[in-house]
């Protein structure tokens, strides 16, 4: 039996048990339907806003309860409008008028769609704002999650706008191409903010860094990470200077980040002695000199190396690992400190060029 002669059904039993008119049986039908949807809607109201949520607040994400809340209103209209609909088909009306309220109940069921996707999208950001974005230190996502937000409502509604120009029977393509265009030209227009906005969505998502890390994006430009924005990211570098990145150009540069996968960082120091000296005894000194110095570590332990011979010094080089990137300076002096001391006590000779000027008699 198909949904009309359901419904003829129905209309049959009431009238012949109420003894009333097809017309008065219809409308009484009819409100009967509204009735229950009614009561069917305050139900699932009820359920969704008094008995799911005690059970939701008992986890320790907030996704279940943006779900919750997103899905309240979106339930209790759709309910209804399915009620209305089933009521307006058990009455006795012509075809064209079935037609037209068709497509008005269709073009509200898109548009109730794209409200129902659009509160999942909002609950998704919520939940991403409470749950994730306190762990993280930048405030690039306090920024971009709003500005999701508002660009997928736009995004959704315009999508359900040209289902209903289609359901209406007019052409989409000229829309389209018109929206393509526009879509073109603002890409156009809006080409360098765009890519330091995905710049930022790279950041975002890749994590190569985050507030407070040194980084390197050059020789010259090293700093801590103050701030990661939108379009930019800023350094404070070691002189106190900021030095400001578009995120496009770092999404696309090497970075070189001091603070992964931890602190400590390895730095070479350079010593150089006289050809006359003991190797053996200036590498031992150096490495006694590193062990005891505070914040180098032990394991692995410092190493002294021969790298080359110049044309009056041996030069040498010392590998220390250092507990944190930020004792870098403050290490190598006190360890540059003791070598010149210990070296002059050890009568180990540290050269230096001699110029001699020899002047001609005349």
């Amino acid at each position: 039996m198909d949904f009309a002669n359901y419904t003829q059904f129905i209309d049959r039993q009431f009238g012949s048990l109420l003894g009333l008119g097809g017309g008065a049986t219809d409308v009484l039908v009819a409100l009967i339907i509204l009735a229950i949807f009614a009561v069917l809607s305050r139900v699932a109201t009820f359920l969704l806003e008094e008995i799911i949520p005690k059970f939701t607040a008992r986890t320790k994400t907030t996704l279940d309860d943006e779900l919750v809340k997103a899905l309240q209103r979106p339930i209790q209209l759709f309910v209804f409008l399915t009620g209305f609909a089933v009521a307006l088909h058990s009455l006795e009306i012509g075809t064209g008028y079935f037609d037209f309220f068709d497509k008005v109940i269709m073009i509200i069921y898109i548009l109730l769609a794209a409200y129902f996707l659009s509160n999942i999208v909002h609950a998704l950001i919520q939940w991403y704002q409470n749950d994730i974005a306190p762990r993280t230190e930048s405030k690039l996502d306090d920024i971009l999650m709003p500005f999701l937000d508002k660009i997928d409502r736009i995004i959704i509604f315009s999508l359900a706008f040209l289902m209903i120009l289609d359901r209406l029977g007019y052409p989409i393509t000229p829309v389209l191409a018109s929206m393509g265009l526009a879509g073109i030209a603002v890409a156009f227009a809006a080409q360098e903010t765009l890519s330091n906005v995905f710049g930022a969505f790279s950041i975002i998502t890749d994590r190569p860094f985050k507030v407070g890390d040194r980084i390197a994006m050059s020789d010259t430009d090293i700093g801590d990470v103050i701030d990661i924005g939108v379009r930019s990211t800023r350094l404070m570098t070691m002189d106190n200077k900021i030095v400001i990145y578009p995120n496009a150009i770092i999404s696309k540069g090497k970075i070189i980040n001091y603070s992964e996968p931890d602190l400590k960082v390895r730095f070479t120091m350079k010593v150089s002695i006289g050809y006359k000296e003991d190797i053996e005894r200036a590498q031992k000194l150096m490495t006694e000199i590193a062990k005891k110095t505070d914040g180098v570590i032990s394991d692995p332990a410092p190493q002294a190396y021969v790298v080359s011979l110049s044309s009056y010094t041996i030069d040498m080089i010392l590998h220390i690992w250092v507990t944190d990137y930020r004792l870098e300076f403050k290490v190598s002096d006190m360890i540059y400190r003791e070598i010149i001391r210990k070296f002059a006590a050890e009568k180990i000779d540290i050269p230096y060029p001699i110029t001699t000027i020899l002047k001609e008699k005349k």
